[in-house]
């Protein structure tokens, strides 16, 4: 039971190890091609139409928040609010939501939402800032799950890329941690250090995964062939068997890694807890006299 625990801690290290490489190279990828502000900028097109969300850019206070010559990533809901405010020529003080409303003339699109937010708002002008920073909240909230969804995509796409580039093949890494003892209890050892570091996605990937090879465990496409594979010469490089066992080896690693680096750290501390909890000492041998007499 020990020892299957144990197999399972050493797969689980190189799953969240691959996942922190696919992570560093999806975050790499979003920023490279301004995935984020693109992905804002879309959403701020549809809801303002692109004629205002053109000025809505070059709004001082939208352009401070720039990187550079990027547009930003994140806008806060009361810059937005503020902004909207300005373009639409809303007076600081006096005058109706509906008067507001009536300087949308020119955006159809934008004045039928900013209509629906006026009715609750009344000649209430305070409370219709607010339905607009909601309005914008919501709109975000609903552009966050499209985002994450997209990127999940590209996650599985990185998680197939590392898998494959690294050999990691689930099956010939259980097989070889369930033969080799000593390498075991040095995935075990690596789990638990991992497992007591509050910063452990913080950790470079491409170190980890060295100092998993240092340990042993089968990684990459060198080495000895006839070592990893045993029954190589009995199947062959080409053989149908070898050829699927692969396969099915590398897929369970890929969609294991695509799981994401959270979802494998929160599972390597329960397993590793559950393992200092459940470990006996180990028993004696009884003397005669210790056991218990049986009564005829």
């Amino acid at each position: 039971m020990l020892e299957s625990l144990d197999v399972a801690i050493g797969l689980i290290v190189v799953y969240l190890v691959l996942a922190l490489a696919c992570t560093a190279l999806n975050e790499g990828i979003a920023a490279y091609f301004a995935m984020r502000s693109k992905t804002l900028k879309g959403s701020i097109d549809q809801m303002l139409g692109s004629a205002l969300s053109a000025n809505f850019y070059k709004h001082p206070l939208i352009k401070s928040l720039c990187e550079g010559d990027r547009n930003p990533a994140y806008i806060p809901a009361t810059a937005f609010r503020m902004v909207l405010l300005d373009l639409l020529d809303a007076p600081a003080t006096g005058g109706t939501a509906s008067d507001i409303v009536d300087k949308a003339g020119d955006h159809p699109e934008l004045k039928k939402a900013l209509n629906a937010l006026s009715r609750d708002a009344a000649a209430d002008v305070q409370k219709f800032a607010d339905e607009i920073e909601a309005w914008f909240n919501s709109s975000m909230e609903r552009v966050g799950g499209w985002y994450k969804r997209k990127v999940q995509r590209i996650i599985v796409a990185i998680a197939v890329v590392v898998t494959i580039a690294c050999n990691a093949d689930t099956i010939e890494m259980a097989r070889r941690l369930s033969q080799d003892d000593a390498l075991r209890d040095a995935m075990v050892a690596r789990a638990q250090t991992i497992a007591k570091d509050a910063n452990a996605a913080g950790r470079d990937p491409k170190a980890e995964i060295k100092e998993i090879e240092k340990l042993g465990l089968p990684l990459g496409w060198g080495g000895d062939w006839d070592e990893r594979y045993p029954d190589w010469d009995d199947c062959g490089f080409g053989s149908f068997n070898f050829a699927i066992s692969k396969f099915a080896g590398l897929l369970v690693t890929a969609l294991a890694v695509s799981l994401g680096a959270p979802f494998w750290f929160d599972m390597l501390n329960k397993v590793v807890t559950v393992r200092a909890a459940g470990r006996a000492p180990e028993e004696r041998p009884k003397k005669p006299e210790d056991h218990p007499k049986r009564w005829s």
